[in-house]
């Protein structure tokens, strides 16, 4: 017999196909598989082939080649989450083929979903080999966005700055601060948060640092004499910068201008100052003036200094004398003068002494009281010297005309003469002249005070005819005995220093009371 297979269809096909074979006409058969059917169906790749047998012959038949080809693998990847919100979307890639088929219909290898479905696709190979995945099931929901808010920069500060906190939502935002825009500004401690609706955002939290309060003290004057220093000290902070780099809390420093940087240890900063540390020249005083000088009769004499660095203060006998406060100064007082230059930041600087002595009066060649009698001339007479000049005095008053060294009174009156001589005038004791015929045994004495207004010195002159004793008295306004003493007085004209220096100013009473109890007044003015 011819042995021969037949195919149904064809001999190449996919995974889970098959093709039936067919043996030609014979009374038995058999298949390479071992079947003994005329035909046979072959699902599984391989050579095929069948002997066939007739009336006791038999034939065999050439190989049929059965190729089968392995569908390919179908599966869906998504690039995230496959249940989101409205308005998202996610990825879907089939597993590796040679074209692809969508349950959208789109046959590209990847697909942009957003929206709910479940999502197939087919794979197919190059020999038309297909394949369909598992159904994606992706769902979209209409959701609400989470409310969130940040801030622009750092949330601890110092005072004075700020940071802006803003919510992802464009509106409906209520924060609890009140205020209901996008963003606040916040400059101050607290704990911020917003409402949307029923949602509330997270809450971020402010801190903000106060700033140190920076103050620089001076242990001692700012206003420094030359050579001198001063202790500046800053407080209020932790950390300390000053305008000479020096970072320690105190520095000594001159003449400047000083600031500084005071830094807490959250790092805020505030500044101090400046403090001006400003420096003096001490003070130059220097006499130009003798360091003695004679007061005449009701003149005065002036006293100069250069000075330098400092304000002018003149004193007399360790008193400041009012106004006197320029480098010349006219003394018309005896005393001990000094000049003090005192800038009020270096030491004073005082002066040498300037003695200024009074120009005692001088005696009259005539002294003590004279008598004369109505219509007579008594010659009254001063020392003479060519170079002088006179004027006599009668009460103090000047006298017309009376101009040499003697003149000749003829009336009741205390005489005295000013002799002026080299420029300086100088006063002569006093003499009494009374126009009595009593005899002088009668006659009780004179007596005249001066200077009047006295100072430190007064003295009290005594014009007497005859020797005898007298009690010396001081009062005070008040009446009160301030000063008693008994004294010898002796014919002519002495002097008697009154103890003026030791009593407080004001106005006194000088008596003399002699002894059978006649008294004679003079008041006197004591100006320190």
């Amino acid at each position: 017999p011819v042995a021969t297979i037949t195919p149904d269809g064809p001999t190449e096909f996919c995974e889970d196909g098959s093709v039936l074979l067919t043996a030609s006409a014979g009374d038995s058969y058999l298949w390479s598989t071992g079947e003994t059917t005329a035909s046979i169906s072959a699902s599984a790749a391989g050579s095929y082939n069948v002997e066939v047998t007739t009336l006791g012959c038999s034939a065999t038949s050439s190989d049929v080649n059965v190729t089968v080809y392995a569908a390919p693998v179908a599966s869906i990847s998504a690039d995230g989450p496959t249940t989101f919100c409205d308005g998202e979307s996610v990825t879907l890639t089939a597993s590796a083929g040679d074209s692809y088929l969508w349950s959208t219909g789109e046959t590209t290898s990847s697909i942009v979903v957003s929206e709910t479905g479940s999502y197939t696709v087919t794979v197919y190979t190059a020999e038309g080999c297909d394949n369909t995945s598992a159904a994606a099931d992706v769902m979209v929901n209409i959701c609400t966005e989470e409310l969130v808010i940040s801030a622009d920069g750092p949330v601890e500060f110092c005072e004075g700055g700020s940071v802006t906190l803003t919510a992802n939502l464009a509106e409906g935002n209520l924060w609890s601060t009140g205020e209901t825009t996008v963003s606040i500004v916040v400059s101050t401690s607290g704990d911020y948060y917003c409402e949307n609706g029923e949602q509330t955002s997270n809450t971020i939290t402010v801190t903000v640092n106060p700033l140190p309060v920076a103050e620089i003290t001076a242990d001692g004057p700012t206003e420094l004499c030359e050579g001198e220093t001063v202790n500046l000290t800053a407080s209020g902070g932790d950390f300390y910068l000053w305008s000479t780099l020096e970072s320690t809390a105190g520095i000594e420093v001159g003449a400047g201008s000083y600031s500084v940087t005071v830094t807490s240890t959250e790092g805020c900063e505030s500044n101090a100052g400046p403090v001006v540390v400003t420096e003096s020249v001490s003070p130059v005083v220097e006499v130009l003036s003798p360091l003695m000088e004679k007061l005449c009769y009701e003149g005065a004499t002036t006293l100069e200094v250069s000075a330098s660095g400092g304000d002018i203060q003149w004193y007399r006998n360790g008193v400041e004398l009012a106004g006197a406060t320029s480098t010349a100064y006219i003394a018309d007082m005896p005393g001990l003068y000094t000049c003090v230059a005192d800038n009020g930041i270096c030491p004073a600087v005082v002066s040498e002494d300037i003695l200024v002595g009074v120009v005692l009066p001088f005696n009259l060649i005539t002294t003590g009281v004279i008598y004369i009698c109505d219509g007579d001339l008594t010659t009254l007479e001063a020392p003479y010297s060519p170079t002088a000049s006179y004027q006599w005095y009668q009460n103090n008053v000047a006298i017309p005309g009376a101009n040499s060294s003697t003149y000749d009174a003829g009336t009741t009156g205390k005489y005295h003469v000013v002799l002026t001589q080299d420029g300086c005038a100088r006063r002569s004791s006093f003499v009494y002249v009374k126009v009595n015929c009593r005899l002088a045994a009668n006659a009780v004495w004179e007596m005249d005070l001066y200077p009047n207004p006295a100072s430190e010195n007064a003295y009290i002159q005594i014009g007497s005819s005859d020797n005898t004793t007298a009690e010396l008295l001081i009062a005070n306004i008040q009446g009160e005995l301030v000063y008693r003493e008994v004294i010898q007085i002796s014919e002519g004209n002495q002097i008697v220093s009154l103890p003026v220096s030791n009593m407080a100013a004001g106005v006194y009473m000088v008596s003399l009371v002699s002894e059978n109890g006649l008294m004679q007044n003079e008041q006197l003015i004591i100006q320190h």
